[in-house]
């Protein structure tokens, strides 16, 4: 998977959850977060997970992670549609810039389709520990590098939380509106991001 997948470009944690979030897991369908570095933020919001097909007909399993104002997003991204078994999934990078894993995290902020800043992860982790059909849980940490094709040193963030995910058919039908809105931009996944049940 490469590591630069914007759609826009027409190319196919070390932190703790802080500041008044509750350690405790998340309810179903719901995450928790916290951003800390070039950008800090801590939120929490609706938690989605399912296959999709990406722009060159590849397959792909997405968590996409979805701040209440629908200003915030982290998606969970791996090659293949399969659902993942519960494990420890690392993030880094080759030398080439692609996912060594299979898996690549994404954190950015914007309105609607418009994207302000977006982050890829360049190491980290993703921890499942539940995976079923209709739920999905774990959590994440992960570093990562704002996508500014010329900066030698572009701003870092470190992202951290925990997600207790649904499968996206069970969304509502605006969240899930949301959701496409600014994912089909910061994510490698075509509008609508799932396919039809």
């Amino acid at each position: 998977m490469k590591r630069v997948v914007l759609p826009l470009l027409a190319l196919p944690l070390l932190a703790a959850c802080g500041d008044g979030e509750d350690p405790q897991a998340p309810e179903p369908g719901s995450f928790q977060a916290a951003v800390s570095g070039a950008v800090r933020s801590s939120f929490r919001g609706d938690a989605l997970f399912g296959p999709s097909t990406g722009v060159a007909d590849e397959s792909f399993f997405a968590i996409v992670l979805l701040s209440r104002d629908s200003t915030e997003l982290i998606g969970l991204v791996r090659e293949g549609d399969s659902l993942p078994a519960a494990g420890t999934y690392r993030l880094e990078l080759d030398s080439l810039g692609e996912s060594a894993s299979g898996w690549t995290a994404v954190y950015s902020r914007g309105s609607g389709t418009e994207i302000e800043t977006l982050f890829f992860a360049s190491s980290g982790t993703v921890r499942i520990t539940v995976s079923e059909t209709g739920r999905m849980e774990g959590s994440f940490e992960f570093a990562a590098d704002e996508f500014l094709p010329f900066e030698d040193a572009p701003p870092r963030v470190s992202v951290a939380g925990s997600f207790a995910a649904t499968h996206y058919s069970t969304a509502p039908r605006a969240r899930l509106s949301a959701a496409r809105g600014l994912a089909s931009t910061a994510l490698p996944l075509p509008d609508p991001i799932w396919r039809e049940p």
